[in-house]
């Protein structure tokens, strides 16, 4: 007897839920109808297109590139600094790859979106690129072509390297999930 009221309390509430469901749903379905075709990713101009558009070509560069293999920024000749190398005069692990030449060319590892370029603290103009899976980082510029939200193609010319007096010409660091990896990994070899 027990069982036998425990379930139809259950139908019961099961009944009451889905009819308060319904009736939410049809008050709610035209304004929800009006966002989504405003919103539309099928119309031509809406933000949330242009977004998708960007997020799915990136995606698309990404998986099309076999082991998301990076172009060299600066011809790999001019490596003055390896990852992971320590400084003598500290404890402090090296982060990137280093260039040393002046005003030259820097590329676009990988095509993304760039979410910085501006000075920073420690690492003078620097320029970082969004690729989805990944950050780069290009540091110690001399001048940077490229800004906020700008979208970059693959070895596309984001700006030209500093002056290597103090740093290096370029500092280049790529970033999985917000932790430095070894740019070498994603090099061409």
């Amino acid at each position: 007897m027990r069982y036998t009221i425990f379930s139809v309390i259950k139908v019961v509430l099961l009944i009451s839920f889905i009819t308060a469901l319904n009736n939410c749903k049809s008050t709610s379905l035209n304004d929800s109808q009006k966002k989504f075709e405003r919103d539309s990713p099928d119309k031509p101009n809406s933000k949330l297109n242009s977004k998708l558009n960007v997020k799915q070509n990136l995606n698309k560069s990404a998986k099309a590139t076999l082991k998301f293999i990076f172009t060299w920024p600066m011809p790999r000749q001019y490596v003055s600094k390896e990852y992971n190398s320590s400084n003598p005069f500290s404890n402090e692990i090296h982060l990137g790859v280093d260039f040393q030449k002046e005003n030259h060319d820097v590329k676009a590892a990988q095509g993304g979106i760039v979410i910085q370029s501006e000075r920073m603290d420690n690492f003078g103009l620097t320029v970082i690129i969004d690729h989805g899976w990944s950050k780069t980082i290009y540091a110690y510029l001399a001048k940077s072509t490229v800004k906020k939200g700008d979208t970059v193609k693959l070895a596309e010319v984001i700006g030209l390297s500093g002056d290597n007096t103090q740093h290096s010409a370029l500092h280049f660091e790529v970033q999985k999930n917000e932790v430095s990896t070894n740019p070498r990994k994603y090099l061409e070899k």
